[in-house]
């Protein structure tokens, strides 16, 4: 079954809960890490929480949507093509079409990793896309 990405609060939410989680685990141990995974597990919605879940199961292959709604005239189409190969790991000829496309009007989601996700919003912003 395929769900719609996220929206980027959603993201955020799912990214920092997951960071949270793994860091109290890490400086105060397994019982407290549990403790909290219940606290977060029992405030977001049932969406959200399989989302936190599955991403501390996959660990660093846990992935992050971005939504892509268009990018400024004045930006560099060649610092827009390296910025999206950079979070995406796409070929040239494929950021390319996707750039293309969002010139032509069309939204784009693309897939980063959780644990690159911040950045990849910070990098998209300044290389000129409109999230």
């Amino acid at each position: 079954m395929k769900t719609e990405p996220l929206k980027e609060l959603d993201q955020v939410l799912v990214f920092n809960s997951l960071n949270f989680v793994q860091s109290i685990t890490k400086n105060y141990g397994a019982e407290q890490g549990m403790e909290m995974w219940d606290t977060i597990a029992n405030t977001i919605d049932r969406r959200l929480k399989l989302e936190v879940f599955r991403a501390m199961m996959d660990g660093d292959r846990a992935e992050g949507h971005v939504k892509i709604i268009g990018a400024y005239p004045s930006s560099d189409k060649i610092h827009l093509i390296k910025t999206l190969r950079q979070f995406t790991k796409m070929g040239l000829a494929e950021a390319r079409k996707m750039i293309e496309d969002l010139q032509n009007g069309n939204w784009l989601y693309v897939t980063v990793p959780y644990h690159e996700h911040p950045a990849a919003i910070v990098e998209f912003r300044k290389a000129g896309f409109m999230l």
